[in-house]
Protein backbone atom coordinates (compact mmCIF):
# COMPACT_ATOMS: atom_id res chain seq x y z
CA UNK A 1 0.00 0.00 0.00
CA UNK A 2 2.76 2.39 0.94
CA UNK A 3 4.66 1.72 -2.31
CA UNK A 4 1.50 2.11 -4.38
CA UNK A 5 0.89 5.56 -2.89
CA UNK A 6 4.49 6.60 -3.59
CA UNK A 7 4.27 5.53 -7.24
CA UNK A 8 0.99 7.42 -7.65
CA UNK A 9 2.05 10.67 -5.98
CA UNK A 10 5.46 10.90 -7.69
CA UNK A 11 4.10 10.88 -11.30
CA UNK A 12 1.33 13.31 -10.29
CA UNK A 13 3.88 15.75 -8.86
CA UNK A 14 6.08 15.54 -11.94
CA UNK A 15 3.08 15.94 -14.24
CA UNK A 16 1.84 19.04 -12.38
CA UNK A 17 5.31 20.61 -12.47
CA UNK A 18 5.55 20.06 -16.21
CA UNK A 19 2.00 21.26 -16.89
CA UNK A 20 2.11 24.41 -14.76
CA UNK A 21 5.61 25.76 -14.44
CA UNK A 22 7.86 24.35 -17.12
CA UNK A 23 8.05 26.13 -20.49
CA UNK A 24 8.19 23.74 -23.41
CA UNK A 25 10.39 24.91 -26.28
CA UNK A 26 10.60 28.55 -27.32
CA UNK A 27 6.85 29.06 -27.00
CA UNK A 28 7.18 29.41 -23.23
CA UNK A 29 9.88 32.05 -23.47
CA UNK A 30 9.17 35.76 -23.74
CA UNK A 31 11.46 37.71 -26.02
CA UNK A 32 12.76 41.16 -25.11
CA UNK A 33 11.59 43.85 -27.56
CA UNK A 34 14.45 46.32 -28.08
CA UNK A 35 13.18 48.42 -30.99
CA UNK A 36 11.32 48.36 -34.30
CA UNK A 37 11.98 48.60 -38.04
CA UNK A 38 11.80 52.14 -39.46
CA UNK A 39 12.58 51.30 -43.08
CA UNK A 40 12.32 48.10 -45.09
CA UNK A 41 13.57 48.04 -48.69
CA UNK A 42 13.45 44.87 -50.78
CA UNK A 43 13.06 41.61 -48.88
CA UNK A 44 15.22 41.54 -45.74
CA UNK A 45 14.66 38.66 -43.33
CA UNK A 46 15.06 38.09 -39.61
CA UNK A 47 15.57 34.99 -37.49
CA UNK A 48 14.19 35.27 -33.95
CA UNK A 49 15.48 33.08 -31.12
CA UNK A 50 13.70 29.74 -31.20
CA UNK A 51 12.56 30.10 -34.80
CA UNK A 52 13.74 27.45 -37.23
CA UNK A 53 13.57 29.66 -40.33
CA UNK A 54 13.97 33.27 -41.39
CA UNK A 55 10.84 35.44 -41.61
CA UNK A 56 10.34 38.53 -43.82
CA UNK A 57 10.95 41.84 -42.02
CA UNK A 58 7.88 44.09 -41.94
CA UNK A 59 7.70 47.84 -41.42
CA UNK A 60 7.07 48.76 -37.74
CA UNK A 61 7.67 45.15 -36.69
CA UNK A 62 9.51 44.66 -33.38
CA UNK A 63 13.24 43.98 -33.16
CA UNK A 64 14.10 41.43 -30.46
CA UNK A 65 17.25 40.74 -28.47
CA UNK A 66 19.39 38.11 -30.26
CA UNK A 67 17.70 38.72 -33.65
CA UNK A 68 19.75 37.98 -36.76
CA UNK A 69 18.89 40.42 -39.57
CA UNK A 70 19.85 39.39 -43.10
CA UNK A 71 19.59 41.22 -46.40
CA UNK A 72 20.07 40.14 -50.00
CA UNK A 73 20.93 42.17 -53.11
CA UNK A 74 18.69 45.24 -53.43
CA UNK A 75 17.40 44.98 -49.86
CA UNK A 76 18.11 46.97 -46.70
CA UNK A 77 16.62 47.40 -43.24
CA UNK A 78 16.79 50.24 -40.73
CA UNK A 79 15.94 49.68 -37.06
CA UNK A 80 15.41 52.20 -34.25
CA UNK A 81 16.40 50.84 -30.85
CA UNK A 82 14.90 51.87 -27.51
CA UNK A 83 18.05 53.88 -26.66
CA UNK A 84 17.52 56.03 -29.83
CA UNK A 85 20.36 54.31 -31.70
CA UNK A 86 19.74 53.45 -35.35
CA UNK A 87 21.10 50.40 -37.16
CA UNK A 88 21.03 50.32 -40.98
CA UNK A 89 21.85 46.93 -42.50
CA UNK A 90 23.14 47.25 -46.08
CA UNK A 91 22.73 44.93 -49.05
CA UNK A 92 24.04 41.35 -48.80
CA UNK A 93 24.61 41.67 -45.05
CA UNK A 94 24.00 39.71 -41.86
CA UNK A 95 23.94 41.29 -38.36
CA UNK A 96 23.21 39.76 -34.96
CA UNK A 97 22.14 41.73 -31.87
CA UNK A 98 24.58 39.97 -29.52
CA UNK A 99 24.11 42.14 -26.42
CA UNK A 100 21.56 44.78 -25.53
CA UNK A 101 21.13 46.34 -22.10
CA UNK A 102 19.34 49.67 -21.80
CA UNK A 103 18.74 51.24 -18.39
CA UNK A 104 18.02 54.98 -18.70
CA UNK A 105 17.34 55.33 -14.96
CA UNK A 106 20.98 54.43 -14.24
CA UNK A 107 22.39 56.13 -17.36
CA UNK A 108 23.59 52.79 -18.76
CA UNK A 109 23.62 51.16 -22.15
CA UNK A 110 25.56 48.16 -23.41
CA UNK A 111 25.03 47.28 -27.06
CA UNK A 112 27.07 44.82 -29.07
CA UNK A 113 26.19 44.11 -32.69
CA UNK A 114 27.95 41.31 -34.55
CA UNK A 115 28.42 42.06 -38.25
CA UNK A 116 28.84 38.60 -39.72
CA UNK A 117 28.83 39.64 -43.38
CA UNK A 118 28.38 42.77 -45.48
CA UNK A 119 27.98 46.35 -44.30
CA UNK A 120 26.06 48.20 -41.61
CA UNK A 121 25.80 51.72 -40.24
CA UNK A 122 25.20 52.48 -36.58
CA UNK A 123 24.12 55.92 -35.41
CA UNK A 124 24.48 56.21 -31.64
CA UNK A 125 21.63 58.40 -30.42
CA UNK A 126 22.59 59.36 -26.85
CA UNK A 127 25.65 59.61 -24.67
CA UNK A 128 25.52 57.22 -21.72
CA UNK A 129 28.25 57.76 -19.16
CA UNK A 130 27.20 55.07 -16.69
CA UNK A 131 29.66 52.40 -15.60
CA UNK A 132 29.94 49.69 -18.24
CA UNK A 133 28.18 51.70 -20.96
CA UNK A 134 29.34 50.83 -24.48
CA UNK A 135 28.24 50.56 -28.09
CA UNK A 136 30.30 48.18 -30.21
CA UNK A 137 30.13 46.62 -33.65
CA UNK A 138 32.16 43.41 -33.91
CA UNK A 139 33.33 42.22 -37.34
CA UNK A 140 35.32 39.03 -38.05
CA UNK A 141 38.55 41.08 -37.99
CA UNK A 142 37.94 44.22 -35.88
CA UNK A 143 35.78 46.00 -33.31
CA UNK A 144 34.40 49.53 -33.78
CA UNK A 145 33.39 51.10 -30.48
CA UNK A 146 31.59 54.42 -29.95
CA UNK A 147 32.84 56.38 -26.96
CA UNK A 148 30.39 59.23 -27.28
CA UNK A 149 28.01 60.30 -30.02
CA UNK A 150 28.91 59.09 -33.46
CA UNK A 151 28.05 57.39 -36.70
CA UNK A 152 29.96 54.35 -37.90
CA UNK A 153 29.88 52.65 -41.30
CA UNK A 154 31.20 49.14 -40.83
CA UNK A 155 32.06 46.38 -43.25
CA UNK A 156 32.54 42.74 -42.34
CA UNK A 157 36.05 43.02 -43.79
CA UNK A 158 36.87 45.27 -40.83
CA UNK A 159 36.75 48.55 -42.72
CA UNK A 160 34.98 51.31 -40.83
CA UNK A 161 34.61 55.04 -41.02
CA UNK A 162 32.74 57.36 -38.73
CA UNK A 163 32.32 60.61 -36.90
CA UNK A 164 32.96 60.70 -33.20
CA UNK A 165 35.43 58.80 -31.11
CA UNK A 166 36.09 55.15 -31.79
CA UNK A 167 38.51 52.43 -30.85
CA UNK A 168 39.38 49.00 -32.12
CA UNK A 169 41.20 45.86 -31.04
CA UNK A 170 42.23 42.47 -32.48
CA UNK A 171 45.12 43.95 -34.47
CA UNK A 172 43.09 46.62 -36.24
CA UNK A 173 44.35 50.15 -36.48
CA UNK A 174 42.26 53.26 -36.05
CA UNK A 175 42.70 56.91 -36.88
CA UNK A 176 41.51 60.03 -35.11
CA UNK A 177 38.53 60.48 -37.48
CA UNK A 178 37.21 57.00 -36.63
CA UNK A 179 38.42 55.13 -39.72
CA UNK A 180 39.41 51.56 -38.97
CA UNK A 181 41.64 49.41 -41.14
CA UNK A 182 41.86 45.79 -40.05
CA UNK A 183 44.66 44.96 -42.43
CA UNK A 184 42.39 42.29 -43.93
CA UNK A 185 43.16 41.31 -47.49
CA UNK A 186 40.48 42.32 -49.97
CA UNK A 187 40.16 40.15 -53.08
Amino acid sequence: MRHALRYTVLPLGIGMTLAIGWPVGAEGLTQQVIGFYLTVIGKPTVVHVGQPAAMPVKLRESVYFKDVIETQADSRAKALFDDDSILTVGENSRVEVSEYIYDPANNQRSSVLRLIQGKARALVGKLFAGLGSKFEVHTPTAVAAARGLGCHDCGSDGASSGRGASSSRNGASSSRDGAIDSGARRD
